[in-house]
C-alpha cells in the first residue's frame, strides 16, 4: 500500500520501443481521451470479464487506445482504477484482464504498477500512462 492510503503494486521487466498515434472516442455510457503516453476512460459501470451492450464498445474503444500508447526505456505502465463506491472490485482485472493482454502487452517491457483510488464523481474511471520507474516492490 502506498503512502496516501492507495493499493499499489510493482513488476519490472527488460526494454521495449513502440509507434505514437492518438485516440478519442465517448458515448453516452462511456468516454476515452488519449495520446502517445496516457489513456484515460470513464463509464457508468466498471468493465465486465464479458461485456455486453454499451461495454462491448467500449472495451474496443479502450483496447484500441492502449494498443497506441507507446513504450519507452527506462518507464513503466501505470494503470489506476477509480471507483464511485466501495464494492468489491479485483483490480488486475478491471484493469488488464477484462480488457485483455493483447492491448497492453507491448506497454509491459519495463514493469507494470496498478493503482485504486476513489472517484471525484459517479464515474468508474481508469487511467494507463507510461510514467516513470515503478514504486520497485519487485513483485
Amino acid at each position: 500500500m502506498g503512502a496516501d492510503g492507495t493499493l499499489c503494486a510493482s513488476i519490472r521487466r527488460p526494454s521495449l520501443e513502440i509507434v505514437t498515434a492518438v485516440v478519442e472516442s465517448q458515448s453516452e455510457n462511456w468516454g476515452i481521451r488519449a495520446d502517445q503516453h496516457r489513456v484515460e476512460a470513464w463509464s457508468v459501470a466498471r468493465l465486465q470479464f464479458e461485456p455486453r451492450g454499451w461495454q462491448v464498445d467500449y472495451r474496443n474503444s479502450l483496447r484500441s487506445a492502449l494498443r497506441h500508447l507507446s513504450a519507452a526505456h527506462d518507464r513503466v505502465l501505470r494503470a489506476e482504477y477509480a471507483t464511485p463506491n466501495h464494492d468489491f472490485a479485483d483490480l488486475e482485472n478491471v484493469l488488464l484482464y477484462n480488457v485483455s493482454s493483447g492491448a497492453y502487452g507491448h506497454l509491459l517491457a519495463e514493469g507494470l504498477e496498478l493503482r485504486r483510488f476513489p472517484s471525484p464523481d459517479q464515474w468508474h474511471r481508469v487511467s494507463y500512462e507510461i510514467t516513470g520507474p515503478g514504486l520497485g516492490t519487485g513483485l
